[in-house]
């Protein structure tokens, strides 16, 4: 899986870009990699971009991945802001992930441009 994450200082988040097939596996090692990025720039927000996402998790590894995400370390305080990918099939199985993660507490939001999801994950913040 192509999946890049880097600390944006501009607007104090980190930004993921994923692009190609996510598995189960590949999920738990990037939330480990980002859990790592948000705890070393003391951060909570994170903006993902998934265009060109193919999402390969049986329906057994959707229900379980959030239990796994709070393992590593993800938390309900992580404003994670999702740009929906173009492909109907990929989106409905973001908001999928978006609706097992909900039953977790997540604040994981979707949005159809990195504009709105920015505008999102801005709001209530002090400057």
């Amino acid at each position: 899986m192509s999946w890049r994450a880097q600390y944006n200082s501009k607007y104090s988040l980190v930004h993921v870009l994923i692009a190609d097939a996510c598995r189960f596996e590949d999920a738990e090692q990037y939330a480990m990699a980002l859990v790592q990025l948000l705890t070393e720039h003391e951060t909570d927000r994170v903006l993902v971009e998934c265009d060109e996402i193919s999402i390969e998790l049986t329906e057994h590894e959707m229900t379980a991945l959030p239990t796994r995400l709070q393992e590593i370390g993800l938390r309900e305080n992580h404003r994670i802001a999702i740009v929906l990918p173009t492909n109907y099939q990929q989106r409905r199985a973001v908001r999928s992930y978006r609706t097992a993660v909900h039953r977790h507490g997540f604040k994981h939001e979707l949005f159809v441009d990195a504009t709105t999801a920015l505008a999102w994950l801005n709001e209530n913040i002090e400057s």
